[in-house]
């Protein structure tokens, strides 16, 4: 989710009594930040300079490669999906949302690849 969402702001938690998981604990600053809630920014799919760049140690490989399958079998009408979720008393409009999931789509292949990068160099520490 961090990077298919543009995650900014790396602040995790690492659960040692589950596996030594982590969890995402700020969302203020994904795609939801108010400097790209505009059409044009989702016009183009960001490239992987918005990839997780952190050491991948101690990290599940195989949890790496699960979210990369899950990403590969989305379909367009499960982002949609996800974007209409969205409260209407936020303001959004249609027309942003389903920008946004359009985005979200034409990333999914770029993000399964780097995830699965993820992997592999998880698979060597």
């Amino acid at each position: 989710m961090w990077e298919w969402c543009l995650g900014e702001d790396n602040q995790f938690l690492y659960r040692l009594e589950d596996s030594h998981s982590l969890t995402a604990f700020d969302y203020g600053l994904w795609l939801g930040m108010e400097s790209y809630l505009d059409e044009d920014f989702y016009s183009h799919t960001p490239g992987p300079e918005y990839r997780w760049s952190e050491n991948e140690r101690g990290m599940s490989p195989g949890a790496f490669i699960e979210r990369a399958d899950k990403l590969d079998s989305l379909k367009p009408l499960n982002v949609l999906q996800i974007v209409s979720q969205v409260p209407v008393a936020w303001g959004f409009s249609d027309t942003l949302l389903i920008a946004i999931a359009r985005w979200l789509y034409s990333r999914r292949s770029m993000v399964a690849t780097s995830l699965r990068r993820h992997a592999n160099n998880a698979a060597k520490e």
